[in-house]
């Protein structure tokens, strides 16, 4: 049968064989967060045997977050069984078969260890092997990290140290010149610049990584809420911990 097919010049499609993924190699994903507006950083994920990193830079190179957080095998399981597939699928393209469009990012992907890959691959296609893969590991990010401020995010957060009084409140958006963000505050808006910016967000996301937020000498609380994914988030403001920490940084930005 194989002879015939060939000898009629009939081959027919022969996908590339998955590789299989190890324990203990290593996907990185990267993308540059951008619009035709502007750009507004990038962001890495990187997932090890038993660990799960996200890294998130500002263009002045400050960084917004990087956390850190164990990766157990239940949300490992599907990250490696995603990669077999784009890597399977990722083999068989043609340059003019690979998704192009110039308002989206490309996605870097690069693999260690038993398997040894780099590609890059624009992320405008919907339904394939890449974006199954990112939504894979978007989804251990969100089971894992949780809730994480960037500079393209709308942020809420009120102040309360007086509860008889109205606390202050303050918000976070992108800026107009897509340059920063804005902050609003007691005293109207500001402008910040990508490492005042970086300062801001940074702040707030330790107060949301913050496991541990409680004190024996509270002098109030912080209220973080973000609208767009039905999040908020309640912590005491201790002195020394994180939620003072943010009140100082929105107080002096």
């Amino acid at each position: 049968m194989a002879t015939a097919l060939l000898l009629s010049g009939c081959l027919p499609f022969l996908p590339h064989p998955a590789p299989e993924v190890e324990p203990g190699d290593v996907l990185e994903l990267r993308r540059g967060v951008w619009s035709m507006a502007g750009e507004y950083g990038e962001s890495v994920d990187v997932i090890t045997e038993d660990a799960y990193t996200t890294r998130f830079t500002v263009p002045s190179g400050e960084v917004v977050h990087d956390v850190t957080v164990p990766l157990d095998p239940e949300h490992r399981s599907p990250i490696e069984a995603a990669l077999e597939d784009y890597l399977a699928w990722e083999a068989t393209l043609d340059e003019d078969e690979r998704p192009f469009c110039t308002d989206t990012p490309a996605y870097e992907i690069r693999v260690t260890g038993s398997v040894e890959h780099s590609s890059s691959m624009i992320g405008c296609a919907r339904d394939t092997p890449l974006s199954a893969l990112v939504g894979t590991v978007g989804d251990a990010r969100q089971d894992l990290v949780g809730e994480l401020a960037d500079p393209l995010d709308r942020w809420r957060i009120e102040v309360r140290e007086d509860q008889a009084a109205a606390p202050e409140a303050y918000t976070t958006a992108l800026d107009e010149d897509h340059s920063g963000i804005t902050l609003g505050g007691p005293e109207g808006s500001s402008s910040l610049g990508w490492s005042d910016s970086a300062r801001v967000l940074s702040a707030v996301n330790d107060v949301l990584t913050d496991t541990d937020a409680a004190c024996s000498d509270p002098i109030g609380e912080i209220e973080l809420v973000q609208d767009e994914a039905g999040f908020s988030r309640t912590v005491p403001i201790c002195p020394e911990g994180s939620g003072g920490e943010l009140v100082r940084t929105l107080r002096q930005a």
